[in-house]
C-alpha cells in the first residue's frame, strides 16, 4: 500500500479554488496541471496536499499504451503528446513541492516507485519524442536529487534500482559541451548538486558496466567523461557549484581504482593528472582556499602521482601547475596536520623524482614561469621550511649536473663493448648498436657473434629489450651522468666499503648500491651480497653470471635505487674499467694479514685506498 500522505482524500483539504482544479488534474485536464504547478510557485501554502495529484498522475500502468502510440498515427499522437506533458508536469511538480520545502520525506519510496519508469521512459526515447516544450524545462535529475535528499532510505533505493546509473551517467554527459569543454547550464549545475546529495559507488562489476553505458558504451569514453567533468568543475562560470561536486567525484574515482588498478591507468592517459592539478590550483587561490576542499584535491593528485614507473606523470603535474599548488598548499596558515601529511608526502615523491632529466628540466621551466623569485628559504617561518631547504639543496646540485650533461657534445660520450671478454672504452658513436634489444653494443661485428654465441645474448635479446621501455633514451642517458658523478665523488667511500665487505665475506659476490629513495637526501651507497638482491631475474644473473664473472675484473655491477611514481625501481648499471688493476688491489688488499691494532690497519687502509682512488683509470657506467 502507498504511504498514507499519497492518499487522495487528502485533496479536499485543499481550498475550493485549488481543489477544483486538482480534481480536473485527477482527471487528466493538462491545462488544470499546468495552473496547479504554476501557483506553487508563487503561493506554496497549501502545495503539500497536492502530492497525491502528482503521485497519481504518474501511474505507470499507461507506459505500454504511451510506448505503442510512439509511431502511431497523428491522432493517437495527439493523445500520447497529451499524457507525455501530463507526466512531466506531474515530475515537474515534485521539484516545485522540493524546492518550497513542502515535500515529506516518508512518501518518497512510494513516489520514486512511480516516478522511476517514467524517467527511464523519458530518457530511453529521448531522440524520437516529439517536441516538448515542458520536456526542456524539467531536469530529470533534479526530480531524483529532490527525493534522494536528506531520505537516506529512498537514496539507498535509488542506488540499487537497476539502470540508474545508466540514466546518471547519460545526464552526466549531456551536462557539458565535450567538444568544447564547457558546462552547459544549467543542467551542469543540477548534475554537481545531485553528485553532492547523493554520493555513490561503481565498485560493483554491474554498477560499472551501467556507468560505462551510460557513458557510450566504453570504459575510455567514461574516463574521459569524468575527467572532462574536473576540468569544467572549476571554470569561472560554474566554479560555485562545481567545487561542491568535486569530492564525490574523485571519491568515485578512487574507490574504483581500488578494485581496479588498470582504470587508474586509463585515466592517467585521459589526463585526470593534469585536470586535477590544475583544480588543486584553482582552488588554493581566493576564494576558494578553504584547506578541507584543497586537501581533498591535493589527496586526489597525490593518488594519480603514486602510479607505478609514474615520473611520467609528474611532469604533467608539474606542466599544469604542481609548483604553484605546493607553494601555496605549504604557506596555508594555520596549516592543518592532515593538509602538512599531503604536502610531505608529495615532496617526498618529488624529491626522490629529481634523478630524471624530464622532471628537473619542467621544474626550471616552471620556476621561471612563476613571475616570483624562489630559493630554499621560501618557506621560512613555515612547518616545512626544513625539508623544503633540503629538497632545494639537492635541486640545485641536479640542476648543475643537468646543465654539464646537456653541454657535452655527442661524440665524446663513452661506453663500453657489450662483450664481457673485450669490454673494449670507446666513443660511443665508434660503437655499434644490437639491432635486437637495441641495448647491447659491440666494438666490431666480432665481438657481437662472440656475444651471441659464448656469451648468453642469444638467450637475453628479447628480455632485455622491454624494461626500459617506460622511460626516455634522455632521462636514461642524464641516470648514467648522475651515477657517474656520484661514483667519482665518493669512490674512496666506496672501496673502504668493498674492502670491509671482502674481508668480512670472503670469495662472496657482492655489488654496489647507489640508492636515492631516500626523500630530502643525496646518494646513500652500499655494498650488498649479489645473493641478497631483492628483484633476481634472468636479466639479472646475465649481467652477474654471464658478464662480471667474464670480464676479469673489469666490469663491476652497480645498481641505482630510485623512486619512480608510486614505486621503487631498481636499474643495473654495470661499471667498466680500462683494467682490473684497481678491484685486484682491493682483493689483495682484503687477503692481507692485519697490520697492528684496530686503528692502525684502518690508518694503512685509507692510504691505500686513497691511492688506489687516485688512480687514473678509464671507468664508465653503460
Amino acid at each position: 500500500m502507498p504511504h498514507p500522505l499519497l492518499a487522495l482524500r487528502h485533496v479536499s483539504k485543499l481550498p475550493v479554488a485549488l481543489r477544483r482544479r486538482a480534481n480536473a488534474a485527477l482527471e487528466g485536464n493538462t491545462d488544470e496541471l499546468r495552473a496547479l504547478n504554476n501557483m506553487i510557485r508563487h503561493t506554496p501554502t497549501a502545495a503539500a496536499n497536492l502530492l497525491p495529484v502528482y503521485y497519481a498522475g504518474l501511474d505507470v500502468s499507461e507506459i505500454p499504451s504511451l510506448l505503442a502510440a510512439l509511431f502511431s498515427d497523428s491522432e493517437l499522437q495527439r493523445d500520447f503528446v497529451a499524457k507525455l506533458s501530463h507526466v512531466v508536469m506531474c515530475l515537474e511538480g515534485i521539484t516545485l513541492l522540493d524546492g518550497n520545502r513542502c515535500l515529506p520525506g516518508p512518501p518518497c519510496a512510494d513516489i520514486w516507485q512511480r516516478s522511476w519508469p517514467w524517467i527511464e521512459f523519458l530518457g530511453t526515447h529521448r531522440d524520437t519524442l516529439p517536441h516538448l516544450p515542458v520536456l526542456s524545462e524539467v531536469n530529470l535529475l533534479s526530480v531524483v536529487d529532490a527525493l534522494a535528499r536528506d531520505n537516506e532510505d529512498t537514496a539507498a533505493l535509488i542506488r540499487e534500482t537497476p539502470g540508474f546509473r545508466i540514466f546518471l551517467f547519460q545526464a552526466w554527459a549531456l551536462s557539458f559541451d565535450q567538444a568544447r569543454l564547457t558546462p552547459i547550464l544549467p543542467a551542469f549545475y543540477v548534475l554537481c548538486i545531485f553528485l553532492q546529495d547523493l554520493p555513490l559507488a561503481i565498485t560493483d562489476e554491474h554498477h560499472f558496466e551501467e556507468a560505462i553505458d551510460g557513458s557510450g558504451g566504453n570504459i575510455t569514453l567514461l574516463a574521459r567523461l569524468v575527467v572532462n567533468h574536473i576540468r569544467c568543475a572549476v571554470q569561472a562560470s560554474v566554479v560555485s557549484v562545481g567545487v561542491v561536486s568535486m569530492r564525490s567525484v574523485v571519491s568515485i574515482l578512487q574507490a574504483r581504482c581500488q578494485v581496479d588498478e588498470s582504470f587508474r591507468k586509463i585515466l592517467i592517459d585521459e589526463g585526470i593528472v593534469t585536470a586535477l592539478t590544475s583544480s588543486a590550483c584553482r582552488l588554493s587561490s581566493a576564494p576558494f582556499d578553504a584547506q578541507d576542499q584543497y586537501f581533498n584535491v591535493s589527496w586526489a593528485v597525490r593518488y594519480y602521482l603514486t602510479t607505478p614507473f609514474g615520473h611520467n606523470t609528474f611532469t604533467q603535474a608539474l606542466r599544469a601547475g604542481l609548483l604553484r599548488a605546493i607553494l601555496a598548499w605549504g604557506r596555508m596558515n594555520p596549516p592543518k596536520p592532515q593538509t602538512l601529511e599531503q604536502l610531505d608526502y608529495v615532496l617526498q615523491l618529488l624529491s626522490k623524482s629529481l634523478v630524471f632529466l624530464s622532471i628537473l628540466s619542467q621544474l626550471r621551466t616552471v620556476v621561471k614561469e612563476l613571475g616570483f623569485p624562489i630559493d630554499g628559504h621560501t618557506f621560512r617561518g613555515f612547518p616545512i621550511s626544513e625539508k623544503w631547504e633540503a629538497f632545494w639543496s639537492i635541486l640545485q646540485s641536479r640542476w648543475a649536473l643537468m646543465d654539464i650533461h646537456m653541454k657535452q657534445e655527442k661524440g665524446t660520450v663513452k661506453s663500453g663493448c657489450s662483450n664481457a671478454a673485450c669490454c673494449l672504452i670507446a666513443p660511443r658513436s665508434e660503437l655499434k648498436l644490437c639491432s635486437g634489444c637495441r641495448e647491447n653494443i659491440y666494438c666490431s661485428k666480432e665481438c657481437q657473434k662472440f656475444d651471441w654465441r659464448h656469451g648468453g645474448h642469444r638467450a637475453m635479446c628479447d628480455k632485455i629489450r622491454g624494461p626500459e621501455n617506460n622511460v626516455a633514451r634522455r632521462d636514461i642517458s642524464f641516470l648514467h651522468s648522475l651515477l657517474d658523478d656520484d661514483y667519482s665523488k665518493l669512490k674512496q667511500s666506496i672501496l673502504m666499503k668493498e674492502l670491509a665487505y671482502m674481508r668480512s665475506n670472503p670469495g662472496t659476490e657482492f655489488y654496489v648500491r647507489f640508492d636515492y629513495c631516500t626523500p630530502y637526501s643525496p646518494c646513500e651507497v652500499s655494498v650488498e651480497a649479489v645473493s641478497s638482491f631483492e628483484l633476481a631475474s634472468d636479466i639479472w644473473h646475465y649481467y652477474n653470471t654471464k658478464r662480471a664473472r667474464e670480464s676479469s675484473g673489469r666490469m663491476q655491477i652497480h645498481v641505482m635505487r630510485m623512486g619512480d611514481g608510486g614505486c621503487d625501481a631498481m636499474w643495473v648499471f654495470p661499471l667498466y674499467s680500462a683494467t682490473a688493476e684497481r678491484r685486484e688491489a682491493v682483493q689483495a688488499l682484503a687477503a692481507q694479514t692485519a697490520v697492528g691494532d684496530g686503528h692502525e690497519q684502518r690508518q694503512v687502509d685509507r692510504a691505500a685506498i686513497k691511492r688506489l682512488a687516485e688512480l687514473d683509470i678509464l671507468e664508465i657506467h653503460v
